[in-house]
């Protein structure tokens, strides 16, 4: 009997796929890889799959038909896992669904400057989201309100430089700005600061000291305040997740002699993906 010849991860054949119809969960794979613009075959599985083997067979036909790009990251050993990307089909496909707008796109400019290690990066916070959102599934009474990217979130404060005296700016740059909200309490804000170990430990510090500064200083207040609101109602948290508990221990010296330490918190993302509302929420 002959056996079928196995396709290449890194080879399309289109005429597999030819009359390939677009269904409702599609489209929303499609949109999931735009928004995040690197999803592993897991996390789409996770997302809207019923089984790892369903997502792969379902993928396979999309990515044959043009309707996604794939991307490999080096790996030490073993197979690399296939990396799904958005390309010019799969914009082509959302805005004839009308799931998105000409002028919002900027994937293409995005996705060429974004080294390996950032994409690596960017794969495991879209591992937190997916966590978070699937935790919240299993407890309706916390809604997610908001998860958002990029220079918006982006501010910066005004401090003394200990060295020389002179005024400076630090930058406040969160990877991601959240606000999650358990019923009958006030929303929960939290900037999250994903440290994959590479970044000096002087960084972090300042990065701490930005953070006090702009709760200290009322610059969060004025950026997502509102007037009627008292000062008091925006207190956020600043969530680092960390490769491993050696990274933690050294974070957590870091802030032993910082202003408002307890808006700090420090977990190895293992453990938060297991767990990911159990650090602020008594469940």
């Amino acid at each position: 009997m002959k056996t079928k010849k196995k396709q290449s991860r890194f080879k399309r054949e289109p005429e597999k796929s030819k009359l390939l119809a677009l269904q409702k969960r599609d489209l929303k794979v499609l949109l999931a890889v735009t928004t995040e613009l690197f999803l592993t075959t897991e996390q789409i599985h996770k997302l809207f799959f019923p089984s790892y083997q369903v997502a792969t067979r379902r993928l396979q036909k999309l990515w044959n038909a043009g309707y996604l790009q794939r991307e490999f990251l080096p790996v030490i050993t073993g197979s690399c896992p296939i990396i799904y990307c958005p390309n010019r089909l799969t914009i082509n496909a959302l805005l004839e669904n009308g799931l998105i707008e000409e002028k919002n796109i900027k994937w293409q400019a995005r996705f060429a400057k974004i080294s390996p290690d950032k994409k690596k990066h960017e794969i495991e916070i879209n591992d937190i989201k997916i966590a978070l959102s699937k935790a919240i599934e299993r407890h309706p009474d916390i809604k997610l309100i908001h998860w958002s990217k990029g220079r918006g979130y982006w501010d910066k404060v005004r401090v003394i430089d200990k060295q020389t005296g002179q005024m400076k700016y630090l930058p406040v740059c969160p990877d991601r700005f959240i606000i999650l909200q358990k019923q009958n309490q006030k929303p929960l804000y939290i900037f999250l600061e994903h440290d994959r170990g590479t970044m000096s430990m002087g960084s972090i510090k300042n990065k701490m000291i930005a953070y006090c500064q702009y709760l200290v200083g009322q610059g969060f207040y004025k950026k997502y305040g509102k007037p009627s609101y008292p000062v008091s109602d925006y207190v956020f948290k600043v969530l680092f997740t960390v490769p491993t508990e050696i990274r933690r221990n050294k974070l957590i010296e870091q802030r032993k002699d910082i202003l408002n330490p307890e808006i700090f918190y420090f977990i190895v993302l293992d453990k938060f993906l297991v767990d990911p509302l159990g650090l602020f929420f008594d469940l």
